[in-house]
């Protein structure tokens, strides 16, 4: 989230020491999505995301790592898509 929020300010021009409210998360909260329901979802990843680093330890073997790998970039990913669709409704009235 960081740093693609970081890149996409740069390319932006945008002044990286102003403050701003364009992370993932906080594009997700502001279009109505609960702090429990982004925090869940940030659980759940790095759940799946421990649980892959076990398997890539268990099987020592670079094909298992390599899945391990891309599984882990898709479920980031899904989370970051998640956060920016949930971030393009309209805010929930409180």
């Amino acid at each position: 989230d960081a740093t693609l929020t970081l890149f996409a300010r740069m390319t932006r021009g945008e002044r990286l020491w102003k403050a701003h409210r364009s992370h993932f998360y906080q594009r997700a909260f502001d279009g109505g999505s609960s702090v429990q329901s982004i925090v869940a979802r940030v659980v759940v990843t790095n759940l799946a995301l421990a649980a892959l680093a076990l398997i890539s330890i268990w099987q020592d073997a670079v094909v298992v790592s390599a899945i391990c790998l891309a599984t882990g970039a898709v479920l980031v990913g899904l989370l970051l898509v998640s956060f920016a669709r949930s971030g393009t409704r309209s805010p929930q009235p409180g």
